[in-house]
Parts: structure tokens; C-alpha cells; sequence
């Protein structure tokens, strides 16, 4: 190799050492990451009387999902978001971008309940979950903390640089309705994660959700980063949201997911 090429080359890997060593912008996604709901907990707080006569309680979970969808057609601007495997409905998705409350919500599902013979068994079951999942106070008492999640969190942020400054920027992407969220940032558990946070985008602020890749964009714009020249990972708990963010096809972009709270793979490749 020439004294010119073995310039280069050392040029190069100078610039790719600088670039890593300037940090990365590390995405989080909330549900599935840094918190969970347990289904379980919003049954029981539905009241578990309200189970009486159901031979299973998460074949009733999908009942739920089927009633939900008779509330308001599919728009097919609407991205497919999926949760525990089921595809949300319609009136669920905009709940999440902000455009329909909680309350709006369970006042439809008692319209649609009235004189509905379909549904009449398990019209006690339907009340009980809606107000429970529509109702901001009821539904943040659900939503547990993922503990290694908080930590791997708490980890990047703690990482900094030779003059003591954090090394990386921290962002949080999330699909979540307006008003459980504000709850939920203000939970003692939570506050310290979310006030580390160099940006917050949640769907229900934005009226864009996950998979739609407008809303990764527009992070990267309000946030100022370029995925393409500055390493950027983005960790996400669902694989149409990790298939999104890899279909922007940029270079330094990263997207790893976080399988059943499994945060093992994510350390490892992180580490890599």
C-alpha cells in the first residue's frame, strides 16, 4: 500500500472512531421496553366478577378487539398496529394519535351496546374493560415498569465522554393517547427516565403513530438527527415498527428488537 492510500485509510478510521466515540441517539420505545401491561392486571381491575361465565378470559380479550371494530370503520390511511397479537381497531388507533378521548370512547361503546343481541352476554365484560382501558387514571394503574428496561435506559445516559459530558442523546417514541401519558410521566417510577430524555415524540401529540415511518421522521427533524451520517438506534418492542424504521434504509440507522422483555440481545448488540 502507498504512503497516499494508507493516508487515507487512516483519515478514515480516525473519522469513524470520532464519529462513535461523539455518541449515538438511542430511541426507546415505551410499552414492551420500559414498561409492560399485564393483562391479567386490567382484567382484575376490571373487576373479576365480570369474568363470571367466561371460559377464557383472553378469548374474551379478542371479543373486546372484535367489538371495537364495530365502532367506527377502517380508514386505510390507518397503519396496521398490532398489540398481545391483535390487530388494533380502528377507534383504538385514534385514540392512541389524540384525535378521539377515552371518554368519547366509552360512551360510544355504550351506544353501540344498547339493543346490541350480538353482544348482550358480554355486555357487563365490555363495560367493565372499556372503562378500565379508556379511563387515563384506571389504565396508567395497569402499566408496570420494566425494570431492566429502566436500567439499560438509566446505563446509556450514564455513559459520558473525556470532558464528563453524556455521551449519547436519548429520545423516547412511543405510541400512547394524550392524556394516559401525562399520568404516566409524572409516575414516580417513570419521572427520572422521562426527565433524562433529550426529546419525547408520543403519537397522540403528533397524530401520526408506529409503523407510519412520518413519525420517525419527524423526530429526526424536530430533534435534529441525520440517521444517515450519525448512528442512531432505535429499540422497539414490535416487528412492523423495527421493519419500519429499517425500511428508511439509512445508513447509521439501527433498529433492535426487544422481545419478550428479553434485553439480553439488545446489551450484546449495543456492546457490538
Amino acid at each position: 500500500m502507498d504512503r497516499r492510500a494508507f493516508g487515507i485509510k487512516i483519515i478514515c478510521t480516525l473519522l469513524v472512531v470520532s464519529r462513535f466515540a461523539a455518541g449515538a441517539s438511542i430511541i426507546f420505545d415505551i410499552d414492551g421496553v420500559l414498561t409492560q401491561s399485564n393483562r391479567l392486571s386490567f382484567l382484575w381491575l376490571a373487576g373479576p366478577w365480570q369474568l363470571a361465565g367466561l371460559y377464557n378470559p383472553f378469548s374474551a380479550e379478542r371479543m373486546f378487539m372484535k367489538f371495537l371494530d364495530t365502532l367506527e370503520p377502517r380508514r386505510p390511511d390507518t397503519p396496521l398496529v398490532f398489540h398481545n397479537a391483535h390487530r388494533l381497531p380502528q377507534i383504538m388507533c385514534d385514540w392512541l394519535c389524540g384525535t378521539i378521548s377515552g371518554p368519547e370512547i366509552i360512551r360510544l361503546v355504550e351506544t353501540h351496546l344498547a339493543g346490541n343481541k350480538k353482544y348482550a352476554s358480554y355486555a357487563g365484560f365490555i363495560r367493565a374493560v372499556s372503562k378500565v382501558l379508556f379511563t387515563p387514571s384506571l389504565f396508567v394503574e395497569g402499566i408496570t415498569p420494566l425494570k431492566d428496561g429502566i436500567r439499560l435506559f438509566k446505563r446509556c445516559a450514564a455513559q459520558v465522554d473525556e470532558h464528563g459530558n453524556r455521551r449519547h442523546r436519548l429520545f423516547i417514541l412511543s405510541n400512547w393517547d394524550p392524556a394516559s401519558f401525562e399520568l404516566l410521566a409524572n409516575t414516580k417510577a417513570l419521572k427520572q427516565v422521562f426527565e433524562l430524555c433529550d426529546g419525547i415524540v408520543i403519537s397522540g401529540h403528533v397524530h401520526l403513530m408506529k409503523p407510519d415511518i412520518r413519525i420517525l421522521e419527524h423526530l429526526f427533524v424536530t430533534y435534529d438527527i441525520d440517521p444517515h451520517k450519525e448512528l442512531t438506534i432505535v429499540i422497539d418492542n414490535e416487528r412492523l415498527n423495527i421493519a419500519a424504521a429499517r425500511q428508511l434504509n439509512k445508513r447509521q440507522l439501527h433498529a433492535l428488537i426487544c422481545h419478550d422483555n428479553e434485553f439480553k440481545p439488545i446489551k450484546k448488540a449495543l456492546k457490538k
